[in-house]
């Protein structure tokens, strides 16, 4: 963002600002839930993509030989580990990699034999450097099953939970209906030959997730609001109210963070993107969208994704807020910038 905007700090701060008022984030830190830890270790392995691609995999795709480091390639490898052993969705991230990667080739009309040759070599360094990480925990799945398993044995049940004849979009108890320590084994196999057998209902529990994925509520937020009478307030609100300086009724009405809504965010962040693009066309400048945004929505898309593979939870969806938030202060950065600055950075 700083090679193509002089408000990058701005846009950071504004991400920041969104999520420091989103109340999802507030609920999910006080809850024993991978996701904070999730969410962390996720937005780390974006971070070092992103150093990768500017840093080390441009000089490798450009049209002069130099030096680079794999320096944040191997960050990004590690996290990408770590991230997986923590939530092992992350697993496909490598792909979106690539197509973001070629899109950016496209844009820019480089050479696309020398760029498949550095994404085959430094894809092969990222998945040794994964399962790397990954070793002790495949060793100690070895030694307890006697298979060899990747991180954990979840994936094909919970693929069936989403594939079956019970299968309403989110989670349900498939336990009473089957053998749950089959699946294990024959989960992801049964799950697709249910898909394969039912097209029409798996179109319909699509578009379900879709519009779960994207308007449903979440029953945590409900929960904070009615029992815990939870606001976001000024600091010392209990004291000015009991030394009399302030009435509660006063203080409540006057200050009060706005309560940001998902639907909010992703609506948002639609209207800059289209801004976005416009001031890119104007500015003849559109292989930037293939810069930092095209990434981050990307890795939206891809939370997106895996809710479409597997099934919805508004847990799963809070992945994808920090990344709306990062790609609105992004966007709006971009069209505030003069179009001579853009063009600058070409």
């Amino acid at each position: 963002l700083e090679k193509y905007s002089d408000f990058h700090k701005e846009a950071g701060l504004l991400a920041g600002l969104l999520m420091a008022i989103n109340p999802r984030m507030q609920v999910y830190t006080n809850h024993i839930y991978v996701e904070t830890v999730f969410i962390t270790i996720y937005l780390a392995v974006i971070y070092f993509a992103m150093k990768y691609f500017k840093h080390e995999l441009t000089i490798k795709l450009g049209r002069h030989k130099a030096y680079s480091t794999s320096r944040y390639l191997i960050l990004y490898s590690f996290f990408l580990g770590i991230g997986n052993l923590t939530r092992p969705v992350l697993l496909l991230i490598p792909g979106v990699m690539i197509v973001f990667i070629l899109l950016y080739i496209a844009a820019r009309r480089l050479d696309i034999r020398k760029a498949l040759k550095t994404i085959a070599l430094d894809g092969a360094v990222t998945f040794a450097i994964m399962l790397t990480v990954l070793s002790p925990w495949i060793i100690r799945n070895y030694t307890a099953t006697g298979r060899f398993i990747l991180v954990d044995t979840n994936g094909p049940i919970n693929f069936y939970i989403a594939h079956n004849p019970l299968a309403n979009g989110q989670w349900v108890d498939v336990k009473p209906h089957t053998d749950i320590n089959r699946l294990y084994d024959t989960g992801y196999r049964e799950g697709l030959d249910y898909m394969s057998k039912n097209l029409s209902k798996e179109i319909s529990l699509s578009r379900l997730k879709q519009r779960l994925f994207l308007h449903h509520g979440d029953f945590h937020i409900t929960e904070a609001k009615e029992h815990l009478d939870r606001s976001y307030r000024l600091p010392l609100y209990g004291s000015l109210i009991k030394m009399g300086i302030v009435r509660k009724a006063t203080l409540e009405s006057f200050y009060k963070f706005p309560q940001m809504s998902f639907v909010f965010l992703w609506k948002a962040a639609l209207i800059f993107l289209g801004l976005f693009i416009l001031r890119l066309i104007l500015s003849r400048s559109f292989y930037v969208l293939f810069c930092e945004p095209a990434w981050i929505i990307g890795n939206i898309l891809y939370i997106n994704l895996i809710i479409q593979i597997f099934y919805f939870a508004p847990r799963y969806r809070i992945a994808a807020e920090p990344f709306l938030c990062i790609l609105i202060g992004v966007l709006i950065a971009g069209v505030l910038t003069p179009s001579s600055r853009i063009n600058a950075a070409d």
